[in-house]
């Protein structure tokens, strides 16, 4: 009998399952992109609402009531197309979650603002430690040759937490938001590079 079991392997840094790379030979904005692992979460694929007030928010069209199995049963009859399209994983949240977004909750962000400020505080801190060492942590200041890589991390992480300090405290749908966000954007990838750049360089 035929072992029907799917295999996934880590080749370098390709994912395989069954022996072939995903995606093989596919390519993207002009580079490959065999290999990777393309993923989405989809929270609301289990989603149901037994509130009777706020079930027609969710209402189909053609039958004017809302439907919980009808809601997976399109989500999975869609599976195929999307992994047509390169889509590998998804992540469903077994909670559900909040139809019409957690952020429209004041406590929520509130909540949200008191984490993401204090994170990025302690971003900082750790760039200062590594740069110039902590005592108290036992943790020595970066060589002549780490130095650099890390003050190049700092430059571009100042602009960029203040930023996410403006997401994080302006009000919501403003103009500095905007602004903010797109600069997140912009910079992101070139934040990741530089901190991934980076992290060898306090060994050296």
């Amino acid at each position: 009998m035929a072992d029907r079991r799917t295999r996934v392997t880590i080749a370098g840094e390709k994912w395989l399952v069954d022996g072939r790379p995903l995606l093989a030979g596919r390519m993207y904005a002009g580079r490959s992109v065999e290999g990777l692992l393309l993923n989405s979460r989809m929270v609301q694929a289990v989603f149901d609402d037994e509130n009777p007030i706020t079930q027609p928010l969710w209402k189909y069209p053609d039958t004017g009531r809302w439907d919980a199995d009808r809601n997976t049963d399109e989500f999975v009859a869609a599976l195929p197309a999307w992994r047509e399209y390169g889509l590998a994983g998804i992540t469903v949240n077994m909670q559900g979650g909040s139809p019409t977004g957690y952020y429209r909750e004041e406590s929520f962000r509130e909540r949200l603002r008191e984490t993401g400020i204090a994170a990025a505080e302690l971003s900082e801190t750790s760039l200062g430690n590594l740069a110039t060492g902590n005592a108290d942590l036992g943790m020595p200041a970066a060589t002549a040759s780490a130095l650099p890589a890390l003050q190049n991390v700092k430059s571009l992480w100042v602009p960029f937490s203040r930023a996410v300090q403006t997401v994080l405290t302006a009000e919501a749908g403003s103009n500095e938001i905007n602004t903010a966000l797109a600069y997140i954007t912009a910079n992101n990838n070139a934040l990741l590079t530089a901190s991934n750049d980076a992290v060898p360089a306090p060994e050296d």
